[in-house]
Parts: C-alpha cells; sequence; structure tokens
C-alpha cells in the first residue's frame, strides 16, 4: 500500500509484575480490547510482564534462577524472538468444513454489477475458495456447496483466530474487486455436537407422565419432601395439595369422541374463525393463570399440616386424560415475531452480513447499513482430526441438507392487523395501507386504505409465487394514503422466506393438535 501509515487502533495492558523473590511462572495469554477513539477497532492476544534483575550476586544484575528460559531464540532472518513453550499455545489439527449455499443482495461495485463472485474463507494462515458463480443474476447459488482445510489452532478455544469470509470477483486487466467481507470471531460456535448425548439429555430432561392411575397419599408425600416440620411461610408451598388430588375427573368415553362444544357449520372454518378463537382462548388461559395465582396466594395461607392429616383417609385415583376436541382447530399465537422464536430459523443455514470499508462512527446501526454490501448464505463445521486422519474426505456437514437447486414455491401473507402506527397526518392518524413484494412482484391494498386509524385490522391475505434463489426476500410495508403527493411510508418489515423454507422448524412451527377439512 502507498501512502504513510494510519494508526488502527491502541491497547491498553498492565504487565505482571515479578519480584525476585517470587518462584517464576510463564505469564498467561489474554486478550486485549483495541479502541480508535470510542470505536472498537479489535482485539490484541498478548502477555506482558515486568521482571526485577536479581542484583545479589557480584558483577552486573541478571534475571533470576527461576526464570525459564534465561535467553529467548532469536531467528535473524526473520527478524523476530521464539515465544517460548508454555506461553506459545499448544497447536492441534482441526477441520473446517464450509457450506457454500449462495450470494444475496450483492450491491454494485465501482459502479459495476457484480456478475461472476466467488468466496474466498481464511484461518489461522490457511485458505480455501469456492467456486466462481457462472451468472449471478440467473443463479446466484453455488453448484460445488462443500469443501475444507485442516488448520493448525490452538487446544484452547478461547485462543482460535477468528474466521474471515471474503467475496470477491475477477474483472477484466487481472483487476480483483472485493465485493465485502465478514469476520467469525468465535468458531466454537459452529463446532461438531455430540448428537446421541444431546438426545439423551433431552429425553432425560423430558418430564415422563403415567397414563395409567396411581394412588396417591398426600400425607406420606408431604412428609418424604421434608415438609412437615416446616411452618406455612417457610413451606413455601403456592396451592393447596389437596386440591389437586381431590379434583374429580372425568373417564373418557373410549368410543365416542368428545367435543368442548357443538361443532360450527363447515361455511364458518375458515383462517379467520381460525384465529379469533385462538386469540379468545390465550386471553382465556391468561385469566385462568390470574385465578391461580390468586387462589395460590388464598390457599397457602391456611395450609396447615392438621388440615391435611384430616383430609389423609380421602384418597381418590388421579387419571390423566388428553384435552377434548375443540370445536375449532385453534392456532398456536406466537407473542413475538417468529424469528426471535426459532433462532431466526438459521438452524442450520446461516446468513453472514457482508460489509467493505472501515467503522467511522459511533452509531452501529447506521454505520452498518452505510456499509452493508449484501449477504453470504452457507455455514460451518469445526472439530478436530488425528494426523492419520487427513486422507479422509468425507464431510458431515452435508447431513440433512436438501439439495441446492431452483424451487418455486407458494407463498400467502394474512395480514391481520397492525397496532401504535406512528401519525403522519397533520390531524395525529394515518390512512393505512399494506404493500407486500417479493423480487418484481408486488401486491397493495390501496384501494381499501383504513381512514384515520392508528391501529387498523386489515383482514387481507396476499398470494404470491416465488422461485428460490432468485426471490427470497419478503418486504411488507405500512403506507399511509395520501390524496395530494406521494404517499408515506410509516414502516416495514422484511422476512427471509428462504430460510423459512428450508428449515427444520418449518414442519413444526404453529402445527395444530387437529384439522378440520
Amino acid at each position: 500500500m502507498q501512502g504513510s501509515p494510519k494508526p488502527l487502533g491502541r491497547a491498553y495492558a498492565e504487565p505482571e509484575f515479578k519480584t525476585v523473590e517470587q518462584f517464576y511462572e510463564k505469564p498467561r495469554l489474554q486478550f486485549y480490547d483495541v479502541s480508535r477513539g470510542r470505536i472498537p477497532a479489535g482485539e490484541l492476544l498478548a502477555a506482558f510482564e515486568l521482571i526485577e534483575f536479581d542484583y545479589s550476586a557480584f558483577g552486573e544484575p541478571c534475571l533470576p534462577i527461576s526464570v525459564d528460559p534465561q535467553e529467548l531464540t532469536y531467528l535473524d532472518e526473520q527478524r523476530y524472538y521464539v515465544i517460548p513453550e508454555g506461553v506459545r499455545p499448544v497447536l492441534k489439527t482441526f477441520r473446517i468444513e464450509v457450506l457454500f449455499w449462495g450470494l444475496r443482495e450483492l450491491k454494485r461495485v465501482h459502479l459495476f454489477e457484480v456478475e461472476r463472485p466467488k468466496v474466498k474463507v481464511e484461518c489461522g494462515g490457511k485458505h480455501l475458495e469456492s467456486e466462481e458463480i457462472q451468472s449471478y443474476k440467473n443463479n446466484p447459488n453455488f453448484k460445488e456447496v462443500v469443501r475444507y482445510i485442516d488448520v493448525e489452532l490452538p487446544e484452547q478455544s478461547y485462543l482460535h483466530p477468528p474466521l474471515t469470509v471474503f467475496v470477491v470477483e475477477h474483472r477484466p486487466f487481472g483487476h480483483l474487486a472485493l465485493v465485502g467481507s465478514h469476520v467469525v470471531q468465535n468458531l466454537m460456535n459452529y463446532a461438531l455436537r455430540d448428537h446421541g448425548r444431546e438426545e439423551e439429555e433431552e429425553e432425560e430432561q423430558k418430564p415422563k407422565v403415567r397414563q395409567n392411575s396411581m394412588k396417591v397419599n398426600p400425607l406420606t408425600s408431604v412428609k418424604n419432601m421434608g415438609l412437615s416440620s416446616l411452618t406455612v411461610k417457610q413451606s413455601k408451598i403456592p396451592i393447596n395439595p389437596m386440591k389437586i388430588v381431590n379434583a374429580p375427573l372425568k373417564k373418557l368415553k373410549r368410543n365416542v369422541e368428545e367435543l368442548e362444544e357443538e361443532a360450527p357449520e363447515k361455511e364458518e372454518l375458515d383462517w379467520w374463525s381460525k384465529y379469533y378463537a385462538s386469540l379468545e382462548e390465550l386471553e382465556k388461559q391468561a385469566a385462568e393463570r390470574e385465578e391461580m395465582e390468586e387462589e395460590a396466594e388464598t390457599d397457602g395461607v391456611n395450609l396447615t399440616m392438621a388440615n391435611i392429616e384430616e383430609e389423609e383417609e380421602e384418597v381418590d385415583v388421579v387419571e390423566i386424560e388428553p384435552p377434548k376436541r375443540k370445536k375449532i382447530a385453534t392456532l398456536k399465537l406466537y407473542e413475538r415475531d417468529l424469528e426471535s422464536e426459532f433462532i431466526d430459523f438459521q438452524d442450520w443455514l446461516r446468513i453472514f452480513p457482508l460489509f467493505k470499508g472501515q467503522a467511522i462512527t459511533e452509531d452501529d446501526e447506521e454505520d452498518n447499513e452505510e456499509r452493508l454490501m449484501g449477504k453470504y448464505k452457507g455455514s460451518f463445521l469445526v472439530y478436530p482430526i488425528d494426523p492419520e486422519d487427513k486422507d479422509d474426505t468425507t464431510c458431515q456437514i452435508t447431513n440433512g441438507i436438501p439439495k441446492n437447486s431452483p424451487v418455486k414455491v407458494l407463498v400467502r401473507v394474512y395480514i391481520v392487523k397492525a397496532t401504535s402506527l406512528a401519525p403522519t397526518d397533520p390531524n395525529g392518524k394515518a390512512d393505512p395501507y399494506i404493500v407486500v413484494k417479493v423480487g418484481d412482484q408486488s401486491l397493495d391494498s390501496k384501494d381499501r386504505y383504513i381512514p384515520k386509524q392508528l391501529n387498523p385490522t386489515f383482514g387481507e391475505v396476499f398470494e404470491l409465487t416465488v422461485s428460490f434463489p432468485l426471490e427470497t426476500e419478503l418486504v411488507i410495508t405500512v403506507m399511509d394514503h395520501d390524496l395530494v403527493g406521494a404517499d408515506d411510508v410509516i414502516g416495514e418489515t422484511r422476512i427471509d422466506l428462504e430460510n423459512r423454507f428450508y428449515s427444520r422448524h418449518r414442519a413444526s412451527c404453529g402445527l395444530a393438535l387437529y384439522y378440520d377439512t
């Protein structure tokens, strides 16, 4: 690079002071934050020590005898000192498998569209390249989806170097244009896990419900829990256990299926009926929880060992029965967006934002939006290997992954309502309507805008046919209708349809217990 060097940042460190009387112990590597003003600029892995000279002997002062080594090895050709053993990390061979899925939403670079990009991965001094996408405009996915590299990394995971992803494009006259880059700070987030052990832990954590009837002795249970010698306040029992034991439960009729209420007419069984029935059920459950909390407060005060012993002889049989079928097959409603509930649907297909240039402002969100150049979709799998296993080319990251080929899907968008919209009109209100856009397709409800409303109920359904990987992002915009001038944007939300479609949560997310046809 031409020009004078520029400072990247500075770090502050306090060295370990070691006196002559102390027995010498080698320093431990630590990470120190590097900053440029108030802006974080990276981390420095280093160790600092300040050793006191021994003046007890005749002649020149020297290092204490316990210091090892007494002299550091210096390499003349490379012009640096060799870090001694004990301070230098112990290295081990790790295999990094890279899933090259595709690139999305790449912006122009030097005024030209990106046509034939490829991905470069760098970690621990080793490099790995993907194939070159032949036509980003027609198919932004990679054909060869998996490659790997073997890297010497420290055994301690906290000492692992970051992994850097570069997206580049070869242009005429040998010019290599950088589209953007992403830094993966923690490789252990992509470590290979023991699936068998995880399944065993999940089975142990799951409460086992006995379906057969059993007799319960409340007094024996309370004594076994060690509550017989406690006062009411110390026991902290939220409700009277006798109410659970003695609660009458009706037996199920095995031959006849029971409904909670009378079944509705078939004409009533549409999506909106299910939605409002689900909303009503959610409110009912919240009210029941509040009622139980109130009962727990009152019952806990009157609970004593005396009235438990009085009811000891009255022991009923508790039977566990499945829930009765509802008149309408309700839906599962979530209090927040599904991406927050299901880790952004990135269980196996991760999204890595690509940035270009250096951070120059303290506002991370504004700065990131300006520097964002696109997205890289893929994943990594990191695990240690034995040196004799280097010839094994079997990759494990592809287990259970679908084919990386174009797919057409039908997307139905149900817009129920909006709440607490920002006012855009002088009267403190808004005239909202919906715009749904995927790729070049756009649908809206402009003709059915709702006048003077900040909490509108839209009740709209939109249907689009999209193709992956060309059309992957669904943009839902709430607009304000104006009679004069252009319509204003109230707000928008973006949904990655591709990750929702390929996620393993797709088949179970909000799955209904019953279905009506």
